[in-house]
């Protein structure tokens, strides 16, 4: 992974899932405290992770680096360039505040979705992506789960696959997802979307489908969610550090439109392992789409 400067927090997020238990230890704990990692030294930072100064020293060439000094500047550099700029205390959407013009609405808004989209980006990772497409061509049926504004990559998935040809099913009832889910079989595939990981409704569709054999593919932003743990193929969006503040409620659209992102990527490389049969399916419902709207 190409470190930029704009993100190290998200590279250190996706990057910490391959590192040895140490080197998490150090992800974690610069992840819980970036303010604090950048004026920190290497001896407190090993100090309060539990691991040797080498092991530090370590963690910075593994993100590519050559000094500690260069991961804090670029550190300091990440956290000035995604910090809000509040000019009152009442954000009601990621750095914007009352004062703001209509012209700093905008420019805020669109710059926060193009840090989020090139998160994203980066943090696509083309195996896992060949892993979920090969789940996808193999499964008889497609199992969605998702609830709230998740939802939204769920439905939007459903358009998508069935006019492709595949079978999907989704239920925005928990009652029924967990029904559906815990009578799925080896040949399903379940994906489950949620942004924290952490919805209860999502985990159990999977665990349930889990039991009987069901491969699961989760789209979360967080990897060390109990999603991510529950599932078989993990597709992470950008986390909620980047660039969010713990003051701000992380309302806005920009985790939806990753998600979406993950969704266009897994719907057209399906789509073209399958170009024929793919293009006869959606002639077949355009002309099915026609008739029903006579």
């Amino acid at each position: 992974m190409n470190l930029h400067a704009g993100n190290l927090v998200s590279t250190i997020t996706v990057q910490r899932e391959y590192m040895n238990p140490a080197l998490q230890r150090i992800a974690d704990f610069i992840l819980q405290n970036p303010e604090q990692c950048k004026t920190i030294t290497t001896k407190e930072l090993a100090g309060a992770c539990g691991v040797a100064e080498s092991t530090v020293t370590r963690f910075v060439r593994e993100l590519g680096l050559d000094s500690f000094r260069d991961f804090k500047i670029l550190l300091a550099e990440n956290l000035l360039q995604t910090a809000p700029t509040y000019l009152s205390g009442d954000a009601i959407y990621d750095s914007i505040s009352r004062t703001d013009s209509h012209n700093d609405i905008v420019d805020k808004v669109f710059y926060r979705t193009m840090q989020n989209m090139k998160a994203a980006r980066e943090m696509v990772r083309i195996d896992d992506i060949e892993r979920a497409v090969s789940a996808i061509c193999a499964a008889k049926n497609l199992i969605f789960a998702g609830t709230g504004s998740s939802s939204v990559a769920a439905e939007e998935a459903i358009v998508r696959f069935s006019r492709a040809g595949k079978r999907c099913i989704f239920w925005r009832d928990g009652s029924m997802s967990a029904m559906v889910s815990a009578t799925a079989d080896p040949d399903d595939l379940v994906i489950a979307v949620s942004d924290t990981g952490r919805t209860a409704s999502v985990v159990s569709a999977v665990e349930f489908a889990s039991r009987n054999g069901a491969r699961s593919l989760a789209v979360t932003s967080d990897v060390r969610s109990p999603l991510a743990a529950a599932a078989d193929i993990v597709l992470q969006t950008p986390p909620r550090s980047l660039g969010a503040s713990a003051k701000e409620p992380w309302e806005s659209t920009t985790a939806k439109t990753s998600q979406l992102f993950l969704i266009d990527i897994l719907y057209v490389c399906f789509a073209m392992s399958r170009y024929d049969e793919t293009v006869e399916n959606l002639e077949k419902t355009r002309d099915a789409l026609k008739s029903s709207r006579l």
